[in-house]
């Protein structure tokens, strides 16, 4: 019995590690060399491994891939099929080339998956998580995305002029919704002829996950002075390598007990703040001696005294960090950053700078 064990441990050593995903990057008609680098986080900073979903010919009746990777580089339960209503022609590579783009960026947002005016197509995400998700879908010119379950109805990714990264509502759209007991998503592009998607970021918002983001340490863009902070932290400062902004506790709308502390800044009255997107998709705007991170609808959660160069919110007596940033019933993402005193003689002529960023996905 002892030698069975043994030579089934064995065997099951050999085997895949198959774990239930969280969160998944899908390049929709990419592959090899043609997907982003598991560094780039696209639109939703969200930074792993992304899965290829691609056609090897035209009029296909479907495509599909099997055991997605999640971002943390685990094999998951979860698979990806894109399909076209039967007998009404096949599917399609789509090659967007509108404004020839390289790179990572280039890779996401210049290929995809399309169909005609003939049928309608379906993106089907099978073996998810039960529970609360953000779904971003990055779609071509004019097309309105469709997510079963979703809060939203459909919403449109309308593009513009292109600005060098990724634009919500131009090139991509957020849809927050719930996955029921049968773990399925339904992604159906609508358009008054062709439709097509480009890629998928599936973030489950369960453990409240953060991600550092926009960083003055080199790895994002350059600090307005060639200031380039301490690894993980913001640009420099004239009294130190950057401030760094962390958090601890649970982001949860109904249970919130988040905590923001932020290290490195000078000891004044410091301001804490919450924006609805990332400035450059995560890699800052210089601005004053430092990177903005937080754009969009952007909300001043709280000013503190910063004291030995640390501040925190909240503090004995303030509203809870949902509460001050109207955090929805369903969650979502938020970036953070924190607003700080500097020397006018450092660097620019401003008299501020700011911490590095930080990207919370609130549960419900």
């Amino acid at each position: 019995m002892f030698a069975a064990l043994v030579r089934a441990a064995a065997v099951l050593a050999l085997l895949p590690t198959i774990t239930v995903a969280q969160s998944i990057n899908l390049d929709v008609g990419g592959g090899p060399p043609t997907l982003p680098s598991p560094t780039y986080g696209a639109a939703a900073q969200q930074s792993g491994p992304w899965n290829d979903l691609s056609i090897s010919g035209a009029d296909e009746d479907l495509t599909s891939v099997a055991n997605l990777t999640d971002v943390d580089g685990h094999v998951s339960v979860v698979g990806a099929t894109c399909s076209l209503t039967p007998g009404s022609g096949g599917l399609q590579g789509a090659d967007i080339g509108l404004y020839d783009l390289t790179g990572d960026v280039g890779a996401l947002m210049s290929d995809g998956i399309g169909a005609g005016n003939y049928g309608v197509i379906q993106l089907l995400f099978e073996g998810l998580q039960p529970g609360p998700y953000e779904v971003w879908t990055y779609a071509g010119p004019g097309t309105q995305i469709e997510v079963i379950h979703a809060v939203e109805g459909w919403l449109p990714a309308n593009y513009q002029t292109w600005q060098g990264y990724p634009v919500e509502g131009q090139h991509y759209v957020i849809h927050h919704m719930s996955v029921s007991s049968d773990g399925r998503l339904r992604i159906i592009p609508h358009f008054p002829g062709w439709r097509e998607i480009l890629a998928v970021q599936l973030i489950r918002l369960e453990g409240a996950p953060t991600r550092a983001t926009c960083l003055g340490d080199g790895s994002g863009a350059a600090c307005p002075c060639g200031n380039t902070g301490g690894a993980g932290r913001g640009c420099a400062t004239s009294f130190g390598p950057g401030a760094r902004l962390s958090a601890s506790g649970v982001a949860s709308v109904t249970a919130d007990s988040l905590a923001l502390a932020v290290d490195g800044v000078s000891n004044s009255t410091v301001t804490f703040f919450q924006g609805t997107q990332s400035a450059a998709a995560g890699a800052g705007a210089a601005f004053g001696d430092g990177l903005r991170c937080a754009t969009g609808s952007l909300i001043r959660i709280g000013a503190k005294p910063a004291a030995a160069n640390a501040a925190a919110f909240p503090q004995p007596g303030d509203s809870p960090v949902s509460v001050r940033g109207g955090i929805p019933a369903y969650g979502g993402t938020r970036i953070y950053q924190v607003w700080f005193r500097n020397a006018a003689s450092y660097c620019t002529n401003a008299t501020f700078n700011w911490s590095s960023g930080l990207a919370v996905s609130w549960q419900p």
